[in-house]
């Protein structure tokens, strides 16, 4: 049964229309139907109503999400962002101003550069929009605008964001824009633009003006933790097995058993760890035919890792302790015996899915045992 509605579940948001990341995740809230023309008419009509957080345009009705005081505890608990980025508490999203006067390809570029899934700002809902806007209507530095992820230099008038998508699914352009040139210069990138109300502008692309990057809202799949640092998801197979058994059952998940590698890492999974009545736990170290010790996901030396954390006397390298175990109470780590059965801790990067490869029956079902005794 808790395969079937697991399964549901995962049908219903692959088939839901609603783009991540620009839905409002406060609950529960008021709806209000009014009358409207137009999905830029609700719109409007969202912006002049006290606390509305959302809209749908639906056959000249519009109806209004209007925030309840349990949804306004929620969003203002805020949104966890890495270091230099602010947050959207509505959508979770996460944003970046980049000072520095830039061409838009350098500024995509850059965008990229920060990692975890980083680009050039992809508006696709009117609250992360509103929200940006807000925050550059305070810069005190006056400047002329700034990038975000939309272009038309492939194909002029098809404007698609920085992933290929197209500019469709919302837009704030300024009255008479898209122009598509101006003095004899092709305008064919997008930005925020100070004279025009901070509402869309194409612009030339070899423009120098800072820029927006942004982080889509990030999301484990059902029964993962979430590392909003490094990206990563983590679950917990609490049946107790050996090391061979367990990395294969990590990567039957699309996961590996996981490698401590920095010490952000190791703070996160000693807080993950924290609440669990187990002390030791298989991770992803294992002595190859060499005699060496290697994570087992990439086959790399544990000794050249920047970080580690080695108990005193260990390694021990003795014949029988060639697989890597780590101690919750004080995150230290053992050989051990690669057939001692124990709990294990899975990872993988949260642009992984789950694997797409036919599983048998036996194994179906050897998963949701393991997970149905998982963390959640």
């Amino acid at each position: 049964m808790r395969f079937i509605i697991l399964a549901l579940s995962i049908l219903v948001s692959v088939l839901a229309k609603d783009e991540p990341g620009c839905q409002d995740r406060s609950s529960p809230a008021r709806k209000i139907m009014v009358e409207a023309l137009s999905n830029d008419d609700c719109e409007e009509k969202c912006l002049n109503t006290l606390d509305c957080k959302s809209f749908q345009f639906r056959k000249f009705k519009c109806v209004l999400y209007i925030a309840g005081s349990e949804s306004k505890q929620e969003v203002n608990k805020g949104v966890k962002c890495n270091d230099g980025w602010i947050g959207n508490p509505i959508t979770g999203s996460c944003f970046m101003i980049v000072r520095e006067a830039m061409d838009w390809k350098t500024a995509r570029n850059k965008c990229r550069s920060f990692g975890f899934g980083s680009q050039l700002a992809k508006i696709r809902c009117s609250l992360d929009n509103r929200f940006v806007k807000d925050v550059l209507a305070k810069d005190t530095l006056k400047n002329v605008g700034y990038w975000m992820g939309g272009t038309d230099f492939y194909h002029a008038g098809n404007w698609v964001w920085t992933d290929g998508s197209p500019v469709s699914c919302f837009t704030d352009w300024h009255e008479g824009e898209p122009f598509g040139s101006w003095n004899g210069k092709n305008e064919d990138c997008l930005a925020w633009w100070r004279s025009k109300n901070w509402e869309w502008n194409d612009v030339n692309c070899e423009t120098k003006i800072p820029a927006v990057c942004m982080i889509p809202v990030k999301k484990c799949e059902e029964g993962w933790t979430l590392n909003p640092t490094s990206g990563t998801c983590y679950i917990i197979l609490s049946k107790k097995q050996d090391w061979k058994t367990a990395r294969q059952n990590c990567v039957m998940l699309n996961s590996e058993l996981i490698s401590l590698r920095t010490s952000q890492e190791y703070l996160f999974v000693k807080d993950f760890l924290n609440p669990s009545d187990e002390e030791n736990f298989w991770i992803g170290g294992n002595v190859d035919n060499t005699g060496s010790w290697v994570w087992s996901s990439n086959k790399s030396p544990i000794s050249l890792a920047a970080y580690s954390n080695w108990s005193s006397g260990q390694p021990s390298y003795s014949k029988n302790e060639n697989c890597l175990k780590l101690r919750r109470s004080n995150m230290e780590w053992f050989g051990a015996n690669c057939g001692r059965e124990l709990p294990a801790v899975c990872a993988r990067s949260i642009l992984q899915k789950a694997s797409k490869s036919k599983l048998s029956l036996m194994h179906i079902k050897k998963l949701w045992f393991l997970l149905s005794k998982s963390k959640c």
